[in-house]
């Protein structure tokens, strides 16, 4: 709110308001598997979108024991065996990632189905690969 407030404040500051000082440029190649056909997309961005690889936690171990856990718990809890109980006493287990792992996962190449090639008309595999420029 205080960015568009004082907008005609900050529009001669050097670097101008504060989202500008967090873009960068991303370069998308999306590439034709049949034909070998190239697209590159430049655009700027100023969030960097993560996705989580879940696969890639540490604590795969201790991730899958509390799920097993859970699972008997709602099956027994639907069964009616064991009434709901009002306050989980375990702690949640949440996935621990590591940065690298999210980082390589936005650096990979992701395989694209469906994907319109106007160079043989018709819809075909592609290669999609997202970089810093």
């Amino acid at each position: 709110r205080a960015e568009f407030a004082a907008k005609d404040r900050l529009a001669g500051a050097p670097g101008g308001p504060t989202a500008a000082q967090f873009e960068f440029d991303v370069e998308e190649r999306v590439a034709c598997v049949e034909s070998g056909a190239v697209k590159y997309n430049v655009r700027k961005e100023n969030v960097l979108p993560l996705m989580v690889p879940v696969d890639a936690a540490t604590n795969a171990a201790a991730l899958a024991e509390f799920e097993e856990r859970r699972e008997l718990k709602r099956q027994k809890t639907t069964e009616g065996a064991v009434a709901a109980p009002s306050v989980d006493e375990e702690e949640t287990v949440r996935p621990v990632v590591p940065f690298m792992a999210c980082l390589e996962r936005v650096a990979a190449d992701e395989t694209v189905e469906d994907f319109y090639s106007s160079a043989l008309g018709r819809k075909g595999l592609a290669t999609k690969r997202f970089r810093f420029k």
